[in-house]
Formats: C-alpha cells, sequence, structure tokens
C-alpha cells in the first residue's frame, strides 16, 4: 500500500540522475527511491508500512538520515529515510498500513519528504511497479 496518506504528492522519481554535488561528481548515479513531499501546511505527515514484516533496521544513515528498514520476506526489503520520528524498533512485526514513523527532514535534503526505496534480491527496484499489484 502506499506508504503516506492522501492526499499524497511525489517531488521526485526513481531513476531521475543524481550528483554528489558535496563531493563534486558528475551525474553518474540514479535516484534509488520515490520521494513523497509535504504539499500543503495541513499535508498529513505520518508514514505506513508499505507490506507486512520484520523491522529489521531503525537508526541514522548518512546520506538518507532517520530511516528505517523492514524485511518483508522473499529477498523484499522496504527503506523509509529522512524521518522527523521513528514509531518502531528492531525486530517489531509491523502489518501493511501501521503507523511507522512520521516525515521529517533529517539527512541531506532540502526539504521534509519520504524517500521511499525498495530492494528485491539485492537490486534496486523501481517502488511504484509493487505498489499496484498483490505478491504472495
Amino acid at each position: 500500500i502506499l506508504p503516506v496518506g492522501l492526499p499524497y504528492c511525489i517531488k521526485d522519481w526513481f531513476g531521475s540522475p543524481r550528483s554528489l554535488t558535496y563531493n563534486g561528481n558528475d551525474f553518474s548515479y540514479f535516484h534509488a527511491g520515490v520521494d513523497y513531499g509535504v504539499c500543503s501546511a495541513d499535508h498529513p505527515l505520518d508514514i505506513y508500512a508499505a507490506a507486512s514484516g520484520t523491522v529489521v533496521f531503525t537508526g541514522l544513515l548518512n546520506v538518507r538520515g532517520n530511516a528505517t528498514i523492514i524485511d518483508n520476506g522473499w529477498g523484499v526489503y522496504t527503506l523509509y529515510a529522512h524521518q522527523k520520528e521513528i514509531k518502531v524498533v528492531v525486530g517489531q512485526q509491523v502489518q501493511a498500513g501501521q503507523l511507522i514513523g512520521q516525515i521529517g527532514a533529517t539527512g541531506h535534503v532540502t526539504g521534509p519528504h519520504l524517500h521511499f526505496e525498495m530492494w528485491v534480491g539485492g537490486v534496486q527496484v523501481n517502488p511504484l511497479d509493487w505498489l499496484n499489484q498483490a505478491y504472495p
């Protein structure tokens, strides 16, 4: 399911060219997730688990700020980054749609948003391809 409440807006898409400008690099990287922005003063800030699973990481990451990683099984992992507040703990079982955090602006960001990332079999994939279909 969507990792954010309605209404939502997408500020950046999976695969867009990226530069690690703070290292002076060329555009040799790609955006590895989808960024859900805060689009109005009354925009909901809650973050929800996109699928059921086990929380395997919560904490601060250098670029992604406060983050939660959920093992959704079958080699699927979802990452929720730049959180203002993390509301789950490592080892906790979560259900799809369960509140897990709040959108924030931690890490390397230009403003508050949720960076939602997905890994399948060790490969970064477009999470939007996985949100509209049920898998076993």
